[in-house]
């Protein structure tokens, strides 16, 4: 969703189609009646997109993965390497 300055709108790049098939609901409370995050990833699913907690922890994910390579790297620089047998 993008907001046009121009138009003064916000302009949601979604197919017409997609949105008359989505769910509907009639009243806030039915809304929040189905609202948990097994919901919301569906809803995030649906539109194809990626929920923002799935975003930060493949984000956290790939720092621990950065950091474990960097401590396998630093080991095999400390670990004095045997001498080949003549």
């Amino acid at each position: 969703m993008n907001f046009s300055t121009h138009d003064k709108r916000y302009i949601l790049n979604v197919p017409r189609e997609t949105i008359v098939k989505s769910a509907g609901y009639d009243t806030m409370e039915q809304l929040f009646e189905k609202a948990d995050t097994y919901w919301l990833g569906e809803i995030y699913e649906y539109y194809s997109r990626k929920p923002e907690w799935e975003k930060k922890r493949e984000e956290e994910r790939q720092a621990e993965l950065r950091l474990l390579e960097a401590r396998k790297a630093e080991v095999r620089r400390q670990t004095p390497k045997e001498e080949a047998v003549k």
